[in-house]
């Protein structure tokens, strides 16, 4: 069954983020079956979601990208450095641990590790934007375009790490922007929720 999930994710994941929508819808609802990929706009909802699955010593967290350095809605930075030791092993008493979904952990910080239950917040440093993904740095107080494939590369790769180091389930949060805050435009935003919705992937 381990097997089994992990293969399915991958190419799940694989053709979500190489824009194959259709691809992407089937293997999703096969996948529901063993493993929960959620959708929502709302981060207290997301939240309690990761909390009421994981029963007992299961492990949840709070995932971002390193370039997603501005999910202001949630007054949330990713910081480049955590105690990521602390992040996965300290207990629900420790505002370090993983479990006060506080402190955020990048692709850098779970590669080669997993925890059960995972919330993605997905910022605006990758967009979906004419039917196909765009590529954005937070840098000097503005979103900058990413021009260099292989970067654009790096930032896809960062958001597979991010999208397959949870083990039973995934809540994905996409903020709703701000109209008066030029640096997170709904329309940052919107694209990528209306892809994964396409997929038919559960919203709550």
């Amino acid at each position: 069954m381990r097997s089994f999930k992990s293969e399915k994710l991958a190419t799940f994941v694989k053709a979500l983020l190489d824009n194959f929508p259709e691809q992407a819808s089937p293997v999703y609802r096969e996948l529901s079956e063993t493993y929960l990929t959620i959708l929502t706009r709302d981060f207290k909802k997301a939240k309690a979601w990761a909390k009421s699955k994981a029963r007992g010593s299961k492990r949840y967290g709070l995932l971002a990208s390193s370039e997603g350095k501005y999910l202001q809605e949630i007054d949330m930075w990713v910081p480049s450095e955590i105690n990521h030791v602390g992040w996965f092993l300290n207990g629900k008493d420790n505002v370090d641990s993983s479990f006060y979904l506080e402190v955020v952990a990048s692709e850098f910080k779970v590669q080669d590790l997993e925890i059960d239950y995972g919330v993605l917040a997905w910022d605006a440093d990758l967009r979906y934007v004419l039917n196909n993904f765009d590529f954005y740095c937070y840098r000097n107080m503005n979103w900058n375009h990413i021009n260099i494939e292989q970067r654009q590369r790096y930032l896809k790769n960062a958001y597979k790490v991010l999208l397959t180091r949870v083990r039973q389930g995934i809540v994905i949060f996409v903020p709703e922007g701000d109209v008066v805050d030029f640096s997170r435009k709904p329309e940052y935003y919107d694209g990528i929720f209306n892809y994964l919705k396409s997929i038919r992937i559960t919203e709550i």
